[in-house]
């Protein structure tokens, strides 16, 4: 390439391109997770998002946890081997240790609520951390350490999301009635631990549950990950921070705004979001939640190559009147070089996709070209 009469410019719109595997709640094997990382190196995609902790399983080896619930754990070379591999791919990851909330693993930390968790009947959800657990941030603190140790990634994810409101309650009533809500104290809490252990407070992502009122407010360096909706995103930026959207990109079915790989390529990280902070909008990603191994074939793998075209040139205009031959071609790579199986990739929501702004009502609102073509 050096000699031929060429020039390529090719560059990232964004510098956040993520992937989400949750391996809290379905453990994925370690060959699963390097071949993975080898799809998102080859989609330019940048960063995968480890989910490690949630109420049904604390997946790392830390030894500061001994009582954890260790259901899907991995071991410590298991560990090693994925980072080393991502590092290999030019692929960062982001291990994610979701506190307060979905912290039932977090044996013996958490808060007791026993009549909150026989009325959910399905078992515990968004468990939070015991605050009146006189050793709760010494654990905290050796926690993070451990695993900033194991893997010293650029950022890491402290999680935010879903705190059960009615179990801290419960747990309040019982022990200290009339006792300040303890969401604000324990944030403040969390900021002293991730500074004792060395944690830039611009390398730390919280997703957007964190901006409600009940909260203490981030630090503004802190990155913030949308999911709730558009509105989060507004309200994030008009604190300073910066943003990584994932409202549009959930790919497990439930997820109405991301039903097909079209539905996933008209998404941006920059839409309904003021324009005078679009400097701040870091990027997108997709999150395949409680997804196995045998679930990418038909909820993941076409959705994530849509999406990574999105987050790598945010195509517009008629550019885009190929996306579907453009798609087909990598979806080819990906079976013969990668060996990807990706199950029923002709399945009937890219079949519908024939003449994609002709006769998909969708497109009426699209920002394609009323003239383009798929």
């Amino acid at each position: 390439l050096c000699c031929l009469p060429l020039e390529v410019k090719d560059w990232p719109e964004w510098e956040y391109r993520g992937l989400l595997i949750d391996s809290a709640r379905n453990k994925l094997s370690v060959p699963f997770i390097k071949q993975v990382i080898e799809v998102l190196s080859f989609l330019k995609m940048a960063q995968l998002h480890w989910h490690l902790t949630d109420d049904s399983s604390f997946s790392l080896p830390v030894k500061s946890l001994p009582g954890r619930i260790q259901t899907n754990s991995y071991t410590a070379a298991e560990v090693a081997e994925v980072f080393e591999h991502s590092k290999l791919h030019a692929v960062q990851l982001v291990p994610e240790l979701d506190v307060p909330g979905h912290a039932h693993s977090w044996q013996p930390f958490v808060a007791p609520c026993p009549k909150r968790q026989h009325f959910l009947k399905k078992g515990p959800w968004g468990s939070p951390l015991n605050f009146d657990h006189a050793h709760l941030f010494n654990m905290l603190h050796d926690v993070f350490k451990e695993v900033r140790e194991m893997l010293p990634t650029p950022l890491l994810h402290v999680g935010g999301d879903e705190p059960d409101l009615e179990c801290w309650a419960e747990a309040r009533r019982a022990s200290k009635p009339g006792a300040e809500f303890p969401l604000k104290p324990f944030q403040a809490g969390l900021e002293k631990v991730l500074k004792e252990v060395n944690i830039d407070p611009s390398h730390v992502v919280r997703w957007d549950d964190v901006l409600n009122a009940q909260h203490e407010n981030p630090v503004s360096q802190n990155i913030i990950q949308i999911w709730k909706g558009r509105g989060q995103g507004v309200v994030a930026l008009g604190r300073g921070h910066r943003t990584i959207n994932s409202w549009g990109w959930y790919f497990n079915t439930a997820a109405e705004d991301c039903l097909t790989w079209m539905d996933c390529y008209q998404n941006s990280p920059t839409r309904d979001q003021p324009s005078k902070n679009h400097h701040n909008i870091i990027g997108g990603e997709g999150c395949a939640w409680e997804m196995n191994e045998e679930e990418f074939k038909t909820n993941v793998w076409g959705k994530l190559v849509a999406t990574s075209e999105r987050l790598w040139s945010n195509p517009t205009g008629c550019v885009e009147n190929n996306v579907r031959e453009r798609l087909d071609t990598t979806f080819n790579f990906l079976e013969s070089n990668l060996h990807i199986n990706l199950g029923n990739k002709r399945s009937k929501d890219w079949e519908d996709s024939k003449g994609w702004c002709m006769k998909n009502p969708r497109c009426e609102n699209s920002i394609l070209p009323a003239n383009c073509k798929a």
